[in-house]
């Protein structure tokens, strides 16, 4: 598959994994957190790093996810479907996810 997506490059304020959401200065998004696109390699404290911050890009799933969905981050930074009065959604899902840890593709915005 190919997507398009812009990337913006980012400096880690804290450490995290590859595939997970990101924070705009540059940490693990949690579950309340503006979230500024998703990591693309692991990133320590003090390191630049990669991030996608709008297209379609592979966000690790924290739980099942349909196609369609409004997606938020967990509190860890993977991808997890919005409740329905979430008000931190930063995309859709592309495809449908059923597992922990498996690929969500997620249009972010």
């Amino acid at each position: 598959m190919n997507f398009k997506t812009t990337t913006h490059t980012v400096k880690a304020t804290g450490d995290g994994p590859e595939r997970r959401f990101i924070t705009f200065n540059g940490a693990l998004a949690g579950a309340n957190d503006a979230v500024l696109g998703v990591s693309q390699t692991a990133f320590k404290t003090g390191s630049v790093f990669t991030a996608d911050i709008i297209g379609v890009t592979e966000v690790e799933a924290g739980g099942p996810i349909a196609k369609g969905d409004k997606i938020t981050p967990d509190a860890t930074g993977r991808a997890i479907k919005a409740p329905g009065d979430a008000t931190n959604v930063v995309g859709r899902a592309v495809n449908d996810v059923t597992s922990v840890g498996a690929g969500a593709l997620v249009l972010i915005r």
